[in-house]
Parts: structure tokens; C-alpha cells; sequence
């Protein structure tokens, strides 16, 4: 889908997923020896990219370039029409500069398009803004998750009510022990509640363990998983990409499976 066309009411498994779309730039080695390699990448459209590969219909709403979304595997539409994605440059662990999606409000046409439809899932980010999130808190779902990254704009969790899941990080001030909040901590795991849910076997920190974690995460519930059940399945997943050398992109598309 491209711009504002018409949405299907075919809602079956449907997911909206709301955030940030940035290019993503790895250094790869040093000087004169050092190579780079660019994916698309950002937090929710690696969400939304995942849930695809997972079998789900997507509908991705974010700041991108027109033609941009030419050759993503799912629907998109800009958030509004003056909006622009983000660059993210890293080496390994170390993020080298980031040049942020903007900050943007939904048009009032595509509120009103996805304000028709109901939703299986409704999964959103902040890197494109917090009100940008919340407007679609109120949508009619299953399930509404949230992750509060970039800590930009988040200040509270009651900022985010409206939301059945809150999956954030484990740098970030937040209450431990509410039913809504989920805090991941990279490759040692998942906090729940006060219990802890470790990976089957740790491997290294990478970039997009996160995502694919809530992407598996959302699998799971719409499959009708207990939430710790979710969730510790969800973690064996994204421990298993902790294990491989593979960019998220190229392990989504090689080792996920419906």
C-alpha cells in the first residue's frame, strides 16, 4: 500500500504496528579495511517486518520518504505527508550517530482510515513521537503493546495507560511488578513481575534482539498463550537470533517460519 488508499476490512490477523522506520548503517572493521552495510531498520519496522515473516498481515504507519515502502513486504502509509525517516550508524554495540525519524502527529485522513478497522493487534513505538502512540491506544484490538524507546519523549508509564503491555528496557526508570510492564534486559533475559526469565543460553547483545522478542511476544498471545508462557517463549526465540552472526533482516527472512 502506498499513501492513502483504501484500507481492507479483512481483519482476520491484522496487526498496526506505529513507529519509527531508519536506515540502518553498520561499520564493519576499522580504516582503510572497513566496509558498510545498509538495511532498513528501526525499531517498529522491525516489528512489523518479523510479524510478516511470521505469517500476519501488517499495516506499518510511519515517517518514510515517498517510494520508500516500494519493496517492504507489508501495507504502509506516512504517518502525514511532510514526515521523513531517520538514519542509525553503529559498529557492533557502539551507536556512532543517529539522525531521528521526525516527530509527527497522524493526519486526521489516516486516524480516520484506521479508526474503520479493528485491529488483532495493535503494536506501538516511540520514535516517532508519543502522541503518535497514543492516538492509537484507543483502537479496537485484542491486545496493545507498547515499547517506550526511545526515552525522548517517555517520561511515566502513566503516560501510556492505554496499553495492555508496556515492554521496556532495563535502563529506564520504571515500576517493577505492574501486570502491563515487561522489561527487557538484552541477552540475559526478560523481568516479569519479579521473575526473571533467562534465555536457554546466553549469547552475545545485538541490535533487534528487542524487537523480534516483542514480535514473538505478539505471536504468541494472538495464538493464545498465557503471558508468562508468551513470554518465555518469546524469549527462547529472540536468544536463538543472540546466537547467530546473521543482521535481523537476513535472520528473519532464513530462520523465521509461520
Amino acid at each position: 500500500m502506498t499513501g492513502y488508499t483504501e484500507l481492507s476490512k479483512n481483519t482476520n490477523n491484522r496487526i498496526l504496528v506505529v513507529g519509527g522506520y531508519l536506515k540502518d548503517v553498520e561499520i564493519i572493521d576499522y580504516g582503510h579495511r572497513a566496509k558498510i552495510a545498509v538495511r532498513p531498520g528501526g525499531s517498529a519496522f522491525n516489528v512489523a517486518f518479523c510479524l510478516s515473516k511470521l505469517g500476519f498481515k501488517v499495516l506499518f504507519i510511519s515517517c518514510f520518504e515517498p517510494g520508500e515502502n516500494r519493496e517492504w513486504p507489508f501495507d504502509s502509509l506516512r504517518a502525514n505527508r511532510n514526515c521523513s525517516g531517520g538514519t542509525f550508524v553503529y559498529r557492533g554495540m557502539d551507536v556512532l550517530a543517529v539522525k531521528r525519524p521526525s516527530l509527527v502527529t497522524l493526519s486526521e485522513e489516516v486516524l480516520s482510515l484506521i479508526g474503520s478497522e479493528s485491529f488483532a493487534l495493535v503494536y506501538a513505538t516511540l520514535e516517532i513521537g508519543l502522541k503518535a502512540a497514543v492516538s492509537v491506544s484507543s483502537l479496537e484490538s485484542s491486545a496493545k503493546i507498547v515499547d517506550p524507546s526511545p526515552q525522548i519523549e517517555f517520561r511515566d508509564i502513566a503516560d501510556l495507560e492505554g496499553f495492555d503491555f508496556i515492554i521496556g528496557n532495563d535502563y529506564m526508570k520504571l515500576r517493577e511488578g505492574s501486570a502491563k510492564l515487561i522489561v527487557k534486559a538484552s541477552s540475559e533475559g526478560v523481568l516479569y513481575r519479579g521473575k526473571v526469565f533467562p534465555p536457554p543460553e546466553k549469547g552475545r547483545d545485538k541490535f533487534g534482539s528487542g524487537d523480534l522478542f516483542g514480535a514473538f511476544f505478539s505471536r504468541f498471545l494472538l495464538e493464545g498463550l498465557p503471558v508468562e508462557r508468551a513470554i518465555e517463549r518469546a524469549v527462547e526465540e529472540s536468544s536463538a537470533y543472540c546466537m547467530t552472526d546473521l543482521p535481523l533482516p537476513e535472520y528473519a527472512i532464513s530462520r523465521i517460519v509461520h
